[in-house]
């Protein structure tokens, strides 16, 4: 079953003051959170262009979370179940990512962002969302 639920949030900043923001808060939050044994690995990390997103940067990614879960949970769970990997498509202000656990491929979750603009005098600016008839849409 597919879930699509879409959040709209107003942000107290301009577009560019929030790309400057996110980079720098997605790097401090690698680097306080990766030690010799566990963290986050960049696996790749290039520039794209696509006919969709544009211009961009495309990452890839492993974090290893052994020390994040709960102890019940090492105990019976193997080790690549703590495992997940991140593949992004960062197009500013156009963002897709997929995550997945190594140990449960089918599983994963896939985020695509749009960062919009309110237009002057009109509407809150965000994007309509993507319909396709397999995906029940849940807007909050």
């Amino acid at each position: 079953m597919v879930l699509m639920k879409e959040f709209r949030i107003v942000m107290p900043m301009s577009l560019e003051e929030y790309q400057v923001a996110q980079a720098y808060m997605v790097t401090k939050m690698q680097q306080q959170n990766t030690n010799s044994t566990e963290g986050v690995e960049v696996l790749e990390n290039k520039s794209f262009e696509d006919d969709v997103f544009g211009k961009g940067q495309y990452t890839s990614k492993v974090y290893r979370l052994q020390s994040k879960a709960p102890t019940w949970l090492t105990t019976f769970a193997p080790a690549d179940a703590l495992i997940m990997q991140e593949e992004a498509w960062n197009a500013y202000p156009r963002c897709k990512t997929e995550a997945r656990y190594e140990a449960d491929v089918r599983t994963g979750l896939k985020v695509r962002t749009s960062l919009r603009s309110p237009p002057s005098g009109a509407g809150d600016g965000a994007p309509p969302p993507e319909r396709t008839p397999a995906a029940p849409q849940q807007h909050l």
